[in-house]
C-alpha cells in the first residue's frame, strides 16, 4: 500500500465538554472539573504494511477548566486547572472490512500534563502522568442515508505503565510515584461524506485507580505521605476530518 493513495492521511479537529471528578475511597465526591476541550490530530497510513493496514497518529489537546473542590484544612476552593495531552499511536488493522465490521489493535503513548492554579488560600498543583496504553477498537458496518455513510465504533484500552509525577509549587519536594491503573471506552458514531469529509460525535470515558501511597518530604524531611485519588475523566467530543 502507498502512502499516496486515497486516504492516507487524515487530519482531525475536535471541540469537546470535559468533566474530571475524583472520589475518595468511599465514592464521596473530592473535587470537579469542567469545561471545553480542543483537539488536533494527524494520521498517516504506513507504507508497505505487511498484513492489513497500519496507521501512524500524533494528537495534542489543550482545556482550561472550572475548578471546584476544597483545600486540605475543608475550606471551599474554586480555581482554574488547565490540561495539556499529547499522544502518539500505531493502530493496526490486521483484516479486511467484513459485514460485522472493522477490527483494529493499537498501542499509544500519552503525556498528559494537569495544572491546577494557585489562589491566596492555596499552594498550585501540577501533576504529569507518562502512560502506554494498548487497545483494541471496532468500527461497524456501513449503512447509506442521503448520500451519507453512517456507521457506529467502540474502542476499549488500558493503561499496562502509568509514571505520575507531582510537583507542589515549592511547597513539598517533588515526588515520582506510580499511577493507578487507567481504562477508557469510546463509544460514538461516524458520518462519510463524498467529498472526504468526515463528522463525529463521540463520548469518551476514563475511569483510573487511586495511586499507591508514597512519603513526601520538605528540604529532604519526611512531612507526610501523598497519594492521587481515583478519578474519572468524561468528554463528549465533536470532531471534523478530513482524508487526503
Amino acid at each position: 500500500m502507498q502512502a499516496d493513495a486515497p486516504d492516507a492521511w487524515q487530519w482531525e479537529a475536535t471541540a469537546a465538554h470535559r468533566v474530571l471528578v475524583e472520589r475518595d475511597a468511599a465514592g464521596a465526591r473530592l473535587l470537579k472539573e469542567s469545561g471545553p476541550l480542543a483537539r488536533l490530530r494527524v494520521r498517516a497510513r504506513v507504507p508497505q504494511a505487511p498484513l492489513g493496514r497500519i496507521d501512524f497518529g500524533v494528537a495534542l489537546a489543550r482545556s482550561q477548566l472550572d475548578y471546584d473542590g476544597r483545600t486540605q484544612a475543608g475550606a471551599a476552593l474554586a480555581t482554574t486547572s488547565r490540561h495539556v495531552e499529547a499522544e502518539a499511536g500505531l493502530h493496526w488493522r490486521p483484516l479486511a472490512p467484513q459485514a460485522w465490521g472493522e477490527i483494529a489493535l493499537s498501542l499509544d503513548a500519552l503525556w498528559f500534563r494537569r495544572d491546577i492554579a494557585a489562589t491566596a488560600s492555596a499552594a498550585g498543583l501540577r501533576e504529569t502522568s507518562a502512560l502506554w496504553l494498548p487497545g483494541i477498537g471496532w468500527s461497524g458496518p456501513r449503512w447509506q442515508w442521503a448520500g451519507v455513510a453512517f456507521s457506529p465504533r467502540a474502542r476499549w484500552r488500558m493503561s499496562v505503565d502509568h509514571r505520575l509525577a507531582i510537583d507542589y509549587g515549592g511547597l513539598f519536594d517533588r515526588s515520582s510515584l506510580g499511577g493507578g491503573r487507567r481504562q477508557e471506552l469510546t463509544l460514538g458514531a461516524q458520518a462519510a461524506f463524498a467529498s472526504n469529509w468526515l463528522l463525529s460525535l463521540d463520548w469518551h470515558g476514563a475511569r483510573q485507580r487511586a495511586s499507591g501511597i508514597v512519603p513526601i518530604y520538605r528540604a529532604g524531611a519526611l512531612a507526610g505521605t501523598v497519594f492521587q485519588p481515583r478519578l474519572a475523566i468524561d468528554d463528549v467530543a465533536l470532531t471534523l476530518a478530513r482524508t487526503f
